[in-house]
């Protein structure tokens, strides 16, 4: 038989901090309390030793030892805001009681919002690298609202087997644009460039659902590489802010690019987006086109070139080059068309 012994003092505790932030009444010069906000590392190991029954009678207290990490976080913060809102956040979640022989995670970040006032719970986690018989999803995340003035559930979620990537997000219901779960979860984006309500919503209601999918076409290891991919968008959303008009807007996306590789060194990548949208301050329908295309040399990853804005950068040893154009209707100057082109290396 084995034995394990545990080491009762393998709590850790470290890098304690914290803070409590006062804001000024502009118009009493009163001094108000507006957050309070503490984080601490954590580190839970267990000390072990496995031998056989005989061995430890043989080694009596003189036993070897190993640790093994049960539970880790970079950083779990816990904070107070004056409009009484109860925050709990945890970064880089990882140990030994997420793997398993079938399903495994790499390590996750959770966030947790409990609002007394507005009777209001929203919850959220984003696990990386979640490996289930063969599939890695990076990242998997998923969030959920409910409440006096909320109810919502979203997930998003990069799938990959073998040569083969997918993924989407959803989000549906009724929520805040300013909800720090949303944000933390992977939803800031959206929240931030839907483009379709004016003013600082407070409240929105509708739905949000997104595709993609990236395959090979053709591949002969590093030699010759050719894969192909879109993407597809779709969303609706209202504006349910008190005090507000009561307007709603709509819109969709559909982007298709195609990338590869030549002798290990020639990288090259081309991609084609059409966006139509309706905006609550302006009449009729908006729409945008872009076509960018970019090549490199050396070691480059142009699967990761995924927006002109992204494109390269961070690819170390490879010397790049590309272009853009762009032309949009009714959004940045109301009425009218507007092209727009670009150029760069590195």
């Amino acid at each position: 038989g084995t034995k394990e012994w545990l080491d009762a003092s393998g709590v850790k505790f470290k890098k304690l901090r914290g803070n409590v932030t006062w804001v000024q009444d502009t118009n009493t010069g009163d001094w108000d309390f507006a957050e309070m906000r503490m984080s601490i590392w954590l580190d839970i190991r267990k000390s072990t030793t496995t031998t056989t029954t005989e061995e430890v009678h043989l080694l009596g207290d003189e036993k070897p030892s190993k640790e093994k990490v049960l539970l880790h976080a970079d950083r779990i913060t816990f904070y107070i805001t004056r409009d009484n809102d109860y925050v709990v956040e945890g970064k880089n979640i990882k140990g030994a009681i997420f793997k398993g022989s079938d399903v495994s995670v790499k390590s996750f970040d959770a966030t947790l919002a409990i609002n007394t006032d507005k009777i209001r719970f929203e919850g959220g986690v984003v696990m990386h690298k979640l490996k289930v018989k063969g599939v890695t999803f990076d990242p998997a995340d998923a969030v959920l609202g409910v409440g006096r003035d909320v109810y919502y559930l979203g997930a998003l979620a990069d799938a990959k087997y073998k040569n083969v990537k997918v993924g989407g997000s959803f989000l549906f219901g009724r929520l805040d644009p300013n909800s720090i779960v949303l944000r933390n979860i992977g939803f800031t984006d959206l929240l931030d460039n839907m483009g379709v309500i004016s003013g600082s919503p407070t409240s929105l209601a509708g739905g949000y659902l997104r595709a993609y999918g990236d395959v090979p076409i053709y591949e002969s290891g590093c030699m010759y590489r050719l894969h192909a991919g879109g993407e597809i968008a779709i969303w609706y959303f209202a504006n349910l802010s008190p005090g507000q008009p009561q307007n709603a807007a709509w819109g969709g996306r559909l982007t298709g690019y195609v990338y590869g590789k030549l002798l290990c060194v020639v990288a090259a990548r081309g991609d084609l987006t059409f966006q139509l949208w309706q905006r609550d301050d302006r009449d009729g329908f908006s729409y945008r086109g872009q076509f960018w295309v970019a090549g490199g040399i050396g070691s480059c990853e142009p699967e990761d070139w995924d927006t002109w804005e992204n494109r390269w950068w961070g690819d170390s040893w490879c010397w790049t080059c590309g272009a853009l154009i762009q032309a949009d209707y009714n959004d940045t100057v109301p009425g009218e068309w507007k092209w727009t082109t670009d150029a760069d290396y590195e």
